[in-house]
């Protein structure tokens, strides 16, 4: 698991200090492990930011991706299933 948090964190957790962080890592642990759990970290601070959304009344069922990510098919579909919202690739 990977804790995306290399220059603090806005929204929704307003912490200017916190920092990035892999867990779980072995002697086991390899380079494509390390990618995965840096997508996935990614994904769920979009989660944390879209339930913050979702508090304030917000409603969508979908994201548009834009930048060097929004290429990736694989990364797109990882949080559209995680998120639970349809994804719309604008490229990078």
């Amino acid at each position: 698991m990977f804790l995306p948090y290399l220059s603090g964190e806005r929204t929704p957790h307003n912490d200017p200090y916190a920092q990035g962080v892999f867990f779980g890592m072995t002697h086991a642990t390899e380079r494509a492990h390390l990618g995965y759990a840096v997508l996935e970290g990614v994904t769920l601070g979009l989660a944390d930011g879209l339930d913050a959304l979702h508090a304030a009344g917000v409603a969508t069922d979908r994201l548009s991706l834009i930048g060097g990510g929004a290429r990736s098919a694989f990364w797109a579909q990882l949080i559209a299933d995680a998120l639970n919202v349809r994804t719309r690739q604008h490229g990078g």
